[in-house]
């Protein structure tokens, strides 16, 4: 392995969350979930928030309500469809609901409250260039089991 990159394959027809990344050590954490919702129309809905990080769920699929509020009493709802993404900071309650009755596909990032981030344009204008590879010169290495070596096998799904 001449690098520390890696790909994670994950299966779209699997129903059920599959862990992207969660080494407990990273900044991230990442996972894909295809399922059928168990609340397409509840009559009562818990929140919950997070202090320590900002949550974002790219909905590939689906529709329904982002339930959102830093406190109990400003709570509200906002319709949602499919593709969009939604984010919530840290301290802010929050819940998705998905109304629609087919299985809704999803990833969820879990990353650090208030990231410290500069715009694409700024971050692009700083990037390092002037590499330049031929393409069909380049040696293909396929991505191994043992870049995650470190990690317990419980924590990430590793394409067999």
């Amino acid at each position: 392995m001449t690098s520390p990159e890696f790909i994670v394959e994950f299966d779209t027809s699997f129903a059920g969350r599959q862990s992207l990344i969660d080494t407990g050590n990273d900044s991230l954490f990442l996972w894909f979930n295809s399922d059928v919702s168990w609340d397409t129309n509840p009559r009562t809905v818990a929140l919950h928030k997070h202090s320590e990080v900002d949550e974002t769920v790219v909905m590939l699929s689906g529709e329904g309500y982002f339930l959102h509020g830093r406190e109990q009493t400003t709570i509200v709802k906002s319709k949602w469809k499919a593709p969009c993404l939604l984010w919530m900071p840290a301290d802010q309650y929050h819940r998705i609901v998905v109304t629609s009755e087919e299985r809704a596909q999803s990833i969820l990032i879990y990353s650090p409250s208030k990231t410290p981030l500069d715009t694409f344009t700024n971050i692009i204008g700083r990037a390092v260039t002037g590499v330049e590879v031929i393409f069909n010169d380049l040696p293909e290495e396929s991505i191994s089991r043992e870049i995650f070596d470190h990690v317990p096998s419980s924590m990430i799904r590793v394409p067999s």
